[in-house]
């Protein structure tokens, strides 16, 4: 009598897929770099564009339009950097009812016209602490997986309201539903029903990686014909954190700071801005450089301002060689992987403010 094989699971296709979405991490987080460093330029320059344009020029739309454009990229360009794994959530204080405007406009235009898109929230939503980036990206995932549910249209709903001290935010859709046993493991890393779709196993996923590194919980309602909800429960700040900080009037600097950095157009933009701030600057195109400027002018550099990743000697050699020369040295690290070493760090893209800011934070209190 012949006996039916048992069903032997295929171990090495999650090892390829891990081993391909590494390659895409690492290509990702790549392109995201340099998509940092020109967006920096571009934001500035846009920026300072505004500034020399008079309130009733045509012009001045334009460059508002385009600089919320940037702005948009450089959002997108965090995307990536999660994507790679390269970042890690940044919690402070979010308003989600403005995450929710920008993900319903974006859902609008990418799912198809079969698909009712209804978004309802509190008028008196909580902020949460949050990586705004993050969680739209937990949102995008929730509503790409209502969209394949729905393959003849249907209607997607995303809501959220206050719980106490948190924010409870659901994603509903009125699909095919999941069956008992497929619901059980749909968090599963690699678990897929839709493999011959090249779905990859990872998109709920991520979405519980994101929600518990956000100290928050992730439940599902789902059942053969009757659609899904998932139910995502995030912490409110604290009542001492629901208001963002007074932004610190920046004041002029009087202070020398070596920039180095091995992009002309980045070492331009960032010499401008503490120019146009009050600061005297040396400049330096890689470590190498930067180390004999300021073995020539080290007594007079009150900051180095440097990049990470430079040919010859990178931004984090630079420092360990600048403090055995002179140990107390002011030292701003800056980076497109939006990496998070140790020390004073400015992720890429950064604005004329959050560069002055963060100058001013190390500097004035001492000079």
């Amino acid at each position: 009598m012949n006996q039916t094989p048992e069903l032997v699971p295929d171990l090495e296709c999650p090892l390829r897929q891990s081993q391909r979405l590494e390659t895409l991490g690492t290509l990702a987080g790549g392109i995201a770099h340099d998509f940092n460093n020109q967006l920096t330029v571009i934001l500035n320059n846009l920026s300072f564009s505004l500034e020399l344009v008079e309130s009733e020029h045509a012009a001045r739309s334009c460059l508002a339009d385009a600089l919320r454009a940037a702005q948009r990229c450089a959002d997108m360009t965090q995307g990536l950097l999660a994507f790679s794994r390269r970042v890690k959530p940044v919690l402070r204080p979010a308003r989600l009812d403005r995450l929710m405007d920008e993900t319903e406009r974006l859902l609008r235009r990418v799912l198809p016209a079969s698909i009712a898109v209804r978004f309802t929230r509190s008028p008196d939503l909580q902020p949460v602490l949050a990586d705004a980036t993050q969680i739209q990206q937990v949102l995008m995932n929730l509503a790409v997986n209502a969209r394949d549910a729905m393959p003849g249209g249907g209607i997607l709903e995303v809501g959220a309201e206050n719980a106490g001290g948190a924010v409870v935010i659901t994603v509903s859709d009125t699909g095919m539903g999941m069956a008992p046993e497929v619901r059980q493991r749909i968090f599963e890393p690699f678990f897929t029903t839709k493999m011959n779709q090249g779905g990859t196993g990872l998109g709920l996923a991520t979405v519980q990686r994101i929600v518990k590194e956000h100290g928050g919980a992730i439940e599902v309602e789902s059942a053969p014909g009757r659609g899904s909800r998932f139910r995502i429960t995030i912490p409110a700040a604290p009542s001492a954190e629901n208001r963002l900080p007074e932004e610190p009037v920046l004041q002029p600097i009087r202070a020398t700071v070596l920039v180095v950095e091995d992009d002309d157009l980045v070492r331009r933009a960032a010499v401008t801005i503490l120019r146009l701030n009050g600061c005297r600057t040396l400049e330096a195109r890689d470590g190498e450089e930067g180390l004999a400027v300021f073995r020539e002018h080290g007594e007079g550099i009150d900051l180095v301002f440097t990049d990470l990743s430079m040919p010859r000697r990178g931004g984090i050699s630079l420092i360990e060689q600048l403090r055995l020369l002179r140990p107390g040295v002011r030292t701003l690290l800056a980076s497109g992987y939006a990496e998070q070493p140790s020390g004073p760090f400015l992720p890429k893209p950064y604005s004329a403010r959050d560069l002055i800011r963060k100058v001013q934070e190390l500097l004035v209190a001492d000079l």
